[in-house]
C-alpha cells in the first residue's frame, strides 16, 4: 500500500510535468510519452507481498476467572507477490493466561488477496489486568516482522444464592 501511494504520486508529478512541457505549450504531445510512463509505474510497483493484520492488537476485555474468551487474528496479503508466513510466535511467544489454540498461518504461504488466521485464547487464572504480545514474521519487504498485542483482564465471578436466605426454625 505504501508503495503504491509512492508511485501513483510520481506519476501524478510526471503528468502535470508532461503536460507542461509538451501538451499545453506548443511541445511534445502527451500521447508520445504515455507508452513509457506505463512502463515506468509498471516497473516501480513490481510484485511484491504485503502482510495486513486485522485487528492489529485485541482486548478481550473483562472476563470471569476460571471461565475462556477466543479471538481470532486474520493475516491478509494486500500485495502483489506470495507472502510466506514464518512461524507465528517464535521470536516474541504468548504466555499464560493468553495461548495461540489455532495457528493456520505458520509456514504457510498466502496468495495475493487472500488470508488466514490464528486463534488465541484469553484464559485467566487470577484477577487482575494482563497483556502480552507475539510476532508474526513474513517476507513482506516493508514489515518483516509484525507484532500483535493482546490484553484482558481477570474479574471475580458473579456468585449469586438462591434463595438468598433460609431460615432453619
Amino acid at each position: 500500500m505504501r508503495l503504491h501511494s509512492a508511485v501513483a504520486l510520481r506519476v501524478i508529478l510526471g503528468l502535470l510535468l508532461l503536460t507542461a512541457i509538451g501538451g499545453g505549450m506548443g511541445g511534445v504531445p502527451f500521447g508520445v510519452y504515455s507508452s513509457l510512463i506505463s512502463k515506468v509505474v509498471l516497473a516501480d510497483i513490481g510484485d511484491e507481498s504485503d502482510i495486513f493484520i486485522s485487528p492489529s492488537s485485541m482486548d478481550f476485555g473483562n472476563v470471569e476467572v476460571g471461565s475462556f474468551v477466543e479471538g481470532v487474528v486474520t493475516v491478509s496479503n494486500l500485495g502483489t507477490a506470495d507472502l510466506i508466513i514464518g512461524t507465528v510466535a517464535v521470536s516474541d511467544p504468548l504466555t499464560a493466561p493468553f495461548t495461540i489454540i489455532a495457528d493456520n498461518c505458520s509456514g504457510e504461504t498466502i496468495a495475493p488477496g487472500g488470508n488466514r488466521t490464528i486463534t488465541i485464547r484469553f484464559e485467566p487464572g487470577s484477577i487482575g489486568a494482563f497483556s502480552d504480545s507475539f510476532d508474526i514474521p513474513s517476507n513482506d519487504p516493508d514489515i518483516p516482522v509484525v507484532t500483535v498485542a493482546v490484553g484482558g483482564q481477570g474479574i471475580a465471578a458473579d456468585i449469586s444464592v438462591s434463595p438468598p436466605s433460609v431460615d432453619f426454625g
